[in-house]
């Protein structure tokens, strides 16, 4: 083998080239992972120690696609609640920190004249 390469391609790659004219790749990239596209890439995954989907598996995934201004308004409206879910996220982990340091005061508090005497 030689050593000196930097690539090497064992599988390979399905290209695939989109009409944007009709179709926006950001709503098929949402509509790919969603429940409906996902079944179908297991239903046509070929297992062994590694799913495979052959580009014959490709031409027959189906994706329902609405008309291009209703395919912008469902992108719009995903980004929308994916910035709120990323929003709630930043705000549950400021939550979970602020809990534990009061926790910790509310600790340090209670036991602190407790750990004074015993010490003592």
């Amino acid at each position: 083998m030689d050593k000196d390469d930097t690539y090497v391609m064992v599988r390979s790659a399905a290209l695939v080239k989109l009409d944007t004219f009709n179709i926006n790749p950001h709503y098929v990239a949402y509509a790919l992972r969603g429940e409906l596209s996902q079944e179908q890439v297991r239903h046509y995954s070929k297992s062994t120690a590694q799913a495979n989907l052959f580009i014959g598996a490709i031409r027959r995934l189906r994706l329902p696609v609405p008309p291009l201004a209703e395919q912008h308004r469902i992108v719009a409206k995903v980004d929308e609640l994916m910035a709120l879910c990323d929003q709630l996220q930043a705000q549950l982990a400021t939550t979970q920190t602020e809990s534990r340091r009061l926790l910790e005061s509310v600790l340090r508090s209670a036991l602190g004249p407790v750990a004074e005497r015993s010490a003592a």
